[in-house]
C-alpha cells in the first residue's frame, strides 16, 4: 500500500506477525527504511519499485534468510533493474513469510518562500500571515507590512508586491527620480494618483524627498473654504447680477484652485419643479418606447442569455437606456464650468426673481482628513468642492420695467416707444424698442406682441454696449411674444406731453423732454439701501414713489414696497415701526406676497423708508434732495 501525502518518509512499517526465523530480516528491513527516510520519487517510479519489491518478497526460491545481506538488498530492490540477491530452489519457501504492513509518504515538492507563508492559499499574505515570516519587524523598510502593501494599498500583500521588497527610502526615491532633480513629477517619474496623494504641500506639486517618506502617513485635513466677502450687486447697464468673493486664506493654494457659483430662488424652483415633471413625462415615453424594443430583441434572442439582467445590459450597449434626469436641487448651479478669479457676472437670472448667491471654492487636488487611514483616502473626482457660502446682506432681485418716451405726435394722435430688456438666442440680453401708435382715449399703450405685431411697430434690438442686433427677431431666444404692457390707458395729448393713466397709480404725465435718451442707472450704494423708482408724476408736480427696503427677519429676508404720492417739496417716505400701515407690501423670498397675519413678525422693528425730499419735476427727471432722478429710472439712498 502507498499513500501519497506531505511527509518525508516511511511513516509506518512493521510486521504483524511473523515466525521467529523471520524477526532478524523484518528488523533490518525497517532499519534500511529508516535509514533510507528521506526517499522522494516521481509516483510512476514509486509504485513501479513498490511492485517490484512486493514480487520479489513473495519470491520462494530464496536462499536461508540468514544469508541475505539485509541492508543492501531491501535499499537494492527499490531498483527496477536490481539483480535478485537471493535464490532457494532447495527449500522453496519465501524469504519473508509473514504479512507486512507498511505506509510510503512522498514529501511535496519545496515550495517557493511567499506561497509556503501563504496559510489560507487564497494568493496573499494577510497582516497576520507576513507576521509569521522571517521578514517580520527586521530592521528597516521590509519589517514593516504596510511598506509591502502599496500598490493597490489594500491591507495585503501581492506576489507582485513581494517579488518587489521595499528598499531604502533614499534608494526607492532616487530609483523614481529619472532626472535627478530632487523632486518626483507627473506624469515622467510617477502618476497623477501619486502626486496627489503623496505631496505634503499640502497641495503644492511636485513630491520631496521628505513628502515621500512620509506618503504611507495620514494627511492633515485640506480645507479650501469657507470663501470669505462673497457679495452682490447688480449692473442695470449691461443686465447683470456681479458676484464678487475673496480668495481663500490658506497655507499653501492650490495651483487650480477654481470655484463654482451656485443661487437659490423659491420661486425658480418651482418652476423648474413643473418643468421636471414635463422632462419626466418625455422619459416615462422614451423609455417605454425603449422596453417594446428591448423586449422584442430580447424573444429573439434569449437562448444566448442567462437571464434577463444579462440581455438587458447586453441590449443597451446597442442602445443606452434612457437615463432618468435628476430632480432640481434647492440651489441651482449657475456655473457648468469653474470660474478662475474672483468675480462672475450672471446674465442667466429671470428678471422680477428674487436669488441667493452662493460660492463654493474648489480643486482636483485630493482631500485627505487627518482621521483617515491611507488606504480610505478619499480621491477627489474632477473639482470637488468645499462648502457653499452665501452672499452676506440682502438677496438681488433685477427689475424688468417698461420706459416709454416720446416719439412723435400729431393732434391728439401720437407715437410712444416702449423699451424693456429681452433674452437673445446666445444668452446676452438687449434692449428690445417698439413704437406703439395711440389714436383715441382709453387706449391701452403696450400689449403682449407676437413676431407679426413687433414687426409691424418696428421692432430693433441693441446690445448693453448701444450696437445694433442684425435681423432682431431671429435673435430672440425662443420667444413666441414679448410682454410690453405698461398698464397705463392713453387719455389725450397735452401741451406738456401724453396725458396717461393707471388705475392704480393716477394720471401720468409724459413730458415732452422723454425724447431724450435715458440717463444711466446708478449701481446700488451700501449693503442695503433703499431703492426709490418714480411710480407716476402729474401736470401739477405731484409724484408717486415708490420705495423698496429688503428687512431680515426670523432668518429670512422680506422685501419691502412702500407707495407714496408726495407734493413739491414733500418728504419721501419715512421712518416707521411695524408694517401693518396703508401703501405698504411686503414680499418673501418666493416673491409672493405676505398676508396682514404674517407681518406679525415685523412687529416692534424700526424700518427705515425715509429717501429724502422731493423737488419737483426737470425735465425728463425729478429731482430728489438735489439729485437727478431719470422717470423711469432707479436711484439708491
Amino acid at each position: 500500500m502507498a499513500d501519497q501525502a506531505q511527509g518525508s518518509a516511511v511513516e509506518k512499517f512493521g510486521p504483524l506477525g511473523a515466525p521467529a526465523a523471520g524477526g532478524v530480516l523484518a528488523a533490518a528491513f525497517v532499519a534500511v527504511a529508516l535509514l533510507g527516510g528521506n526517499i522522494s520519487e516521481e509516483r510512476g517510479k514509486l509504485e513501479t519499485g513498490t511492485r517490484t519489491v512486493n514480487s520479489r518478497m513473495a519470491d520462494t526460491k530464496t536462499a536461508n534468510p540468514a544469508s541475505i545481506p539485509a541492508v543492501d538488498s531491501v535499499s537494492k530492490m527499490f531498483e527496477v533493474e536490481a539483480t535478485p540477491l537471493w535464490t532457494n530452489p532447495g527449500n522453496e519457501r519465501k524469504g519473508i513469510d509473514y504479512p507486512m504492513g507498511w505506509k510510503v509518504v512522498v514529501a511535496e515538492k519545496d515550495q517557493d518562500p511567499f506561497t509556503k507563508a501563504d496559510k489560507d492559499k487564497d494568493g496573499f499574505w494577510s497582516k497576520d500571515e507576513f507576521e509569521d515570516t522571517e521578514y517580520y519587524n527586521r530592521e528597516g523598510m521590509v519589517g514593516k507590512f504596510e511598506n509591502w502593501d502599496r500598490n493597490p494599498k489594500d491591507n495585503k500583500i501581492s506576489p507582485a508586491e513581494f517579488a518587489d521588497p521595499p528598499a531604502d527610502e533614499q534608494e526607492m526615491f532616487n530609483k523614481l527620480d529619472k532626472n535627478g532633480d530632487g523632486f518626483l513629477t507627473a506624469p515622467d517619474e510617477v502618476t497623477s494618483e501619486n502626486v496627489q496623494g503623496w505631496d505634503r504641500g499640502p497641495l503644492a506639486a511636485p513630491v520631496s524627498f521628505e513628502e515621500y517618506k512620509q506618503r504611507h502617513d495620514a494627511k492633515a485635513e485640506v480645507n479650501l473654504g469657507p470663501v470669505t466677502g462673497v457679495s452682490i450687486a447688480p449692473d442695470f447697464q449691461k443686465m447683470e447680477i456681479v458676484v464678487t468673493w475673496a480668495v481663500p486664506q490658506l497655507e499653501a493654494t492650490p495651483d487650480d484652485l477654481c470655484y463654482f457659483i451656485e443661487r437659490y430662488a423659491p420661486k425658480t424652483l418651482e418652476q423648474r419643479k413643473r418643468e421636471y415633471g414635463k422632462v419626466v413625462q418625455k422619459f416615462n415615453q422614451d423609455l417605454a418606447a425603449w422596453e417594446k424594443r428591448f423586449g422584442e430583441w430580447y424573444t429573439a434572442n434569449k437562448d444566448s442569455f442567462p437571464d434577463k439582467r444579462t440581455a438587458r445590459a447586453e441590449y443597451a450597449k446597442q442602445e443606452p437606456e434612457p437615463a432618468k434626469p435628476p430632480e432640481p436641487a434647492d440651489w441651482e448651479l449657475v456655473t457648468t464650468t469653474p470660474v478662475t478669479g474672483t468675480e462672475y457676472r450672471d446674465t442667466t437670472f429671470e428678471p422680477d426673481v428674487t436669488y441667493t448667491y452662493a460660492v463654493r471654492a474648489a480643486t482636483q487636488k485630493q482631500l485627505v482628513r487627518a482621521q483617515q487611514k491611507y488606504g480610505d483616502r478619499q480621491f477627489c473626482a474632477p473639482y470637488v468642492a468645499t462648502e457653499r457660502v452665501a452672499q452676506g446682506g440682502r438677496p438681488a432681485l433685477v427689475r424688468n420695467d417698461i420706459a416709454m418716451a416720446w416719439a412723435g405726435s400729431a393732434g391728439d394722435d401720437g407715437t410712444i416707444a416702449l423699451t424693456r430688456w429681452v433674452r437673445l438666442a446666445d444668452g446676452t440680453w438687449a434692449k428690445a424698442t417698439i413704437d406703439e401708435k395711440v389714436s383715441t382715449s382709453s387706449t391701452n399703450v403696450g400689449g403682449n406682441y407676437g413676431a407679426t405685431e413687433l414687426k409691424d411697430r418696428g421692432f430693433s434690438l441693441k446690445r448693453a454696449d448701444g450696437t445694433a442686433v442684425d435681423q432682431p427677431l431671429a435673435q430672440l431666444a425662443e420667444r413666441a411674444k414679448i410682454d410690453f404692457a405698461t398698464g397705463f390707458r392713453f387719455v389725450t395729448k397735452t401741451g406738456a406731453g401724453f396725458l396717461l393713466n393707471r388705475a392704480d397709480l393716477g394720471d401720468y404725465e409724459l413730458p415732452k423732454d422723454t425724447r431724450q435718451p435715458m440717463g444711466e442707472e446708478a449701481l446700488p450704494a451700501g449693503d442695503n439701501p433703499i431703492e426709490l423708482r418714480v411710480a407716476a408724476l402729474t401736470s401739477k408736480g405731484e409724484a408717486t414713489f415708490e420705495l423698496t427696503r429688503w428687512v431680515q427677519a426670523g432668518g429670512r429676508w422680506y422685501r419691502v414696497l412702500y407707495t407714496t404720492k408726495v407734493k413739491k417739496d414733500g418728504a419721501i417716505g419715512e421712518a416707521m415701526t411695524g408694517l401693518a400701515k396703508p401703501g405698504i407690501r411686503v414680499m418673501d423670498d418666493a416673491d409672493k406676497e405676505v398676508p396682514a397675519s404674517g407681518l406679525k413678525v415685523f412687529d416692534g422693528m424700526a424700518i427705515d423708508l425715509a429717501a429724502g425730499n422731493y423737488e419737483g419735476p426737470a425735465g425728463r427727471t425729478v429731482k430728489v434732495s438735489g439729485a437727478a432722478l431719470d422717470l423711469f429710472g432707479v436711484m439708491y439712498k
